[in-house]
């Protein structure tokens, strides 16, 4: 397999520390998005890791909801970041997420969350902060400050950058050293090919069955080589990236997840560290309506590429949980 085409990640990213926050705060928070922030105790693991050991297995990922590229529980929930652009918001990414959780599982919502640091014209004055109203109660409303927090991480692979993504699209081909097996299926000819199993929208990927799972794989093979952190597409709203001449200009719908000082992600004499896909078919779509624009290789363009659907998808799926 080819080297890693890993850089020095340099941006400004943003998220929620919910530890940070007012003890009043952090009770909106955990009722208003629960499953954001659910994870079973450090007892509860263990107990759970010791079982697998036993029987010379690896516990992939336990009751706690799984998070996207994490490649098993051992990964902080406090890893994950949207990235900034170059107009110094994130494009409702972070909103976006905390939306999706907070309607996740068919759970009613119990407040309306809005994104303060998105351009509006409703707004003469931007704000780095997520306000949470409840709903029973409109004027009870609670304001959770954001973190923005310029990052210059190395040995990142960034798959805003062509290469990285082309480089992801073979490894996954070759079976990412030996981590992911696909055996009845077919190989991806375009690394655009591979973006809705990267984008599926189901919470965390899915289960080892879902046409994302192959996200957990990316996430255990990378935490094994040593790599620093991932940026991907996030999967709850539009994506974009402006590509010039090989150059990220600029993008929308981005995350990141830091992997430094993690665990490393395979327990001591556990042999078993393989994902089995059993599917014969990449996904060329999604299970929405959505559409991929991309440029030829002869553009100068080459690799820029646009999402749309996502944002209408989940902003149906939110007016319907108020039913």
């Amino acid at each position: 397999m080819h080297d890693l085409p890993t850089t020095v990640l340099q941006a400004e990213v943003r998220c929620i520390r919910i530890a940070e926050q007012p003890i009043s705060v952090a009770h909106e928070l955990r009722e208003a998005i629960p499953m954001f922030f659910h994870q079973v105790t450090s007892d509860e693991f263990d107990r759970l890791k010791d079982t697998f050991r036993k029987a010379h297995l690896q516990l992939f990922f336990h009751e706690g909801v799984p998070r996207r590229y994490a490649g098993n529980a051992s990964l902080s929930r406090g890893k994950y970041f949207s990235v900034l652009n170059n107009q110094g918001h994130d494009a409702g990414t972070l909103h976006a997420e905390l939306s999706y959780y907070s309607i996740a599982g068919g759970k009613k919502p119990t407040h309306l969350i809005y994104d303060l640091s998105i351009p509006s014209p409703e707004l003469d004055k931007l704000l780095n902060c997520i306000v949470l109203i409840r709903v029973s109660d409109g004027a009870s409303r609670v304001a959770i400050k954001a973190v923005n927090q310029t990052v210059k991480i190395p040995n990142v692979l960034d798959l805003r950058r062509p290469r990285s993504l082309q480089w992801l699209m073979t490894a996954v081909n070759e079976g990412l050293g030996g981590t992911y097996r696909r055996p009845f299926g077919d190989k991806l000819k375009s690394p655009f090919e591979l973006l809705p199993s990267l984008m599926w929208p189901d919470m965390g990927g899915g289960g080892l069955a879902s046409r994302g799972a192959v996200t957990r794989a990316i996430g255990h093979y990378l935490r094994r080589m040593g790599v620093a952190g991932l940026v991907f597409p996030s999967a709850r709203t539009d994506v974009a990236l402006s590509i010039d001449r090989g150059e990220v200009i600029d993008w929308r719908g981005w995350n990141f997840v830091d992997y430094r000082g993690s665990p490393y992600p395979v327990g001591r004499g556990i042999t078993n560290e393989i994902f089995f896909d059993e599917s014969s078919e990449w996904p060329l779509g999604f299970p929405f309506e959505a559409s991929i624009e991309t440029r030829p290789e002869t553009s100068r363009w080459y690799g820029s590429f646009k999402v749309c659907g996502p944002d209408a998808y989940f902003a149906k799926q939110l007016r319907r949980s108020f039913e």
